[in-house]
């Protein structure tokens, strides 16, 4: 009998280096490891008692900045077509018609 070697089609020699190399990333990060010891977690943030997070020229601030990412989105979505303009240089006016999907995604959650 003539000695033969085992062959492997490609496609089988890609789900087994895709397949490892899908592990890769949990090894790294010990999920795989049995022996990992369990991670410490953080403290959840607890204010000081009777102590607020925020002044309240930090809060008029946030409620500023928010009313003003809401208006910039209603005013520039189309009534018509629902595309909110796509404006990517702040320093000049800009007067392009265009809208994107990725501002009426930003509109939309400006919105709630």
């Amino acid at each position: 009998m003539a000695d033969t070697v085992p062959t492997i089609t490609r496609r089988a020699l890609l789900r087994h280096a895709l397949r490892a190399g899908a592990c890769a990333p949990l090894l790294r990060l010990g999920l795989l490891n049995a022996a990992a010891e369990p991670r410490n977690k953080p403290a959840p943030f607890t204010p000081l008692a009777g102590q607020l997070p925020f002044s309240p020229q930090d809060d008029a601030l946030l409620e500023d900045v928010e009313r003003q990412c809401f208006l910039y989105f209603w005013e520039q979505g189309n009534p018509e077509t629902g595309l909110v303009r796509d404006r990517c240089n702040v320093i000049t006016p800009d007067k392009n018609p265009l809208g994107s999907m990725a501002a009426v995604g930003f509109g939309l959650t400006a919105l709630c």
